[in-house]
């Protein structure tokens, strides 16, 4: 009887997509739009699997309110979705799963609109590395990333939120083992969408869609 209840309850969970995630280690970043803005009112919350870089949980946090709460998950190919469970932001462990939608990386990476160029560099003892995006020869935009060393992950790349997706769909690969402590993009000669990291720290979390 237990062997055919077994057999029921994993029939239906790869039906209905039943997936438990761990979570080893959490980066927290500020974020700003341009450099004027002087407060921190905006923080990415990227919780990460050091030896599972398949998928990463995003929680993004605007002025002490969660807006963002999701579950990018590449290997399977779907955005999972959650709620918090209490109001409290200083409790980062209690959510809800709300719903899945797919995520279609077969159509990311036929899309052959953009070229990209990748240069490593230092600055001041600190790796950096640029990435240019053009299209038909032209340069349409360029990130900056600066690193320093970590003894929690040496993957981090594939689990930063502007960087993961680009690499999932096959747009560039990136020779980094270090986590990205400063981000920005430039626009017009201007720093616009800078990230800047508050804290890395090991974790041990659990969370479960089904």
């Amino acid at each position: 009887m237990k062997t055919f209840l077994s057999i029921v309850v994993l029939f239906i969970c790869q039906n209905l997509f039943c997936q438990e995630y761990h979570f080893d280690y959490y980066t927290v970043y500020e974020f700003k739009k341009t450099e004027k803005e002087k407060a921190i009112n905006t923080k990415e919350i990227y919780y990460s699997n050091s030896k599972d870089t398949s998928y990463v949980f995003f929680v993004k946090i605007n002025n002490g309110k969660m807006t963002d709460c999701f579950i990018t998950d590449y290997k399977n190919q779907k955005t999972l979705f959650f709620t918090k469970s209490d109001s409290s932001m200083s409790d980062m462990t209690n959510f809800n799963f709300v719903k899945t939608l797919d995520l279609d990386l077969k159509e990311c990476r036929s899309i052959k609109n953009f070229e990209y160029q990748i240069n490593y560099g230092s600055t001041k003892g600190s790796k950096t590395i640029t990435i240019g995006r053009f299209k038909d020869k032209k340069l349409i935009e360029e990130s900056f990333y600066i690193t320093k060393p970590s003894t929690i992950t040496q993957q981090q790349q594939y689990n930063f939120g502007i960087l993961a997706t680009p690499i999932w769909c096959e747009k560039f690969d990136l020779k980094n083992e270090e986590v990205i402590y400063n981000s920005y993009f430039m626009n017009k000669g201007r720093k616009k969408n800078i990230r800047i990291l508050l804290e890395i720290n090991a974790i041990s979390f659990d969370l479960k869609a089904s």
